[in-house]
């Protein structure tokens, strides 16, 4: 029997590697495409869960979680949920696409072993999330939860308990993210812009 399952995620690393030029030591966690999966006993699948990897960045003492764009029927189902639902981490009242929010939650609660497990072995403290598309946009939307948590929990400059100790900086990087956010002027947002 072939595990298909083993096979997805050695393809999925050795892009990752080919691609990016990162060393495979250094790609800790890449998660699965479970729409992508077509063999006899095969089931659909709607993961709303884009495809993602964290690995390490020696040079500059970050880890980086990488966010893929649309590319799956799942990830466009993704892009399809564009009713609004709550994104209270964006501040109060404050509402995102809903495809884009749940895709954030699921990148959070798959990634966090990992991004613990990256930070414990190398004690690096700044976190780096990134993406195209669908994934520039769950990237931001994720940094916005991470950073905004501590806002609301009256601890300004602690990053979420959930997030490991030493991270102490998240920067996010977009490459044609789609709009995910109201329009109403968020605490987050430099003085002086307009709502």
């Amino acid at each position: 029997d072939i595990d298909y399952a083993a096979t997805r995620l050695d393809h999925y690393r050795y892009c990752v590697q080919e691609y990016s030029g990162i060393p495979m030591k250094d790609i800790i966690f890449v998660s699965s495409d479970k729409s992508s999966v077509y063999h006899a006993e095969a089931k659909p699948e709607f993961d709303l869960c884009p495809v993602f990897f964290i690995a390490v960045d020696h040079r500059s003492k970050s880890i980086i979680l990488s966010i893929r764009g649309t590319l799956s029927l799942a990830d466009m189902m993704t892009d399809c949920i564009a009713d609004t639902a709550p994104f209270a981490a964006a501040g109060r009242g404050a509402v995102g696409h809903n495809g884009i929010v749940q895709a954030a939650e699921l990148v959070r609660e798959r990634g966090a072993a990992a991004l613990e497990a990256a930070a414990v072995a190398t004690g690096y403290s700044t976190l780096r999330l990134t993406g195209h598309s669908l994934g520039g946009a769950t990237a931001h939307a994720l940094a916005i939860s991470l950073t905004a948590e501590p806002l609301r929990q009256s601890s300004p400059g602690k990053l979420p308990a959930n997030l490991p100790p030493s991270i102490t900086r998240i920067d996010s990087i977009a490459f044609g993210p789609p709009p995910f956010l109201s329009a109403l002027k968020l605490p987050f947002m430099a003085p002086g812009l307009p709502p």
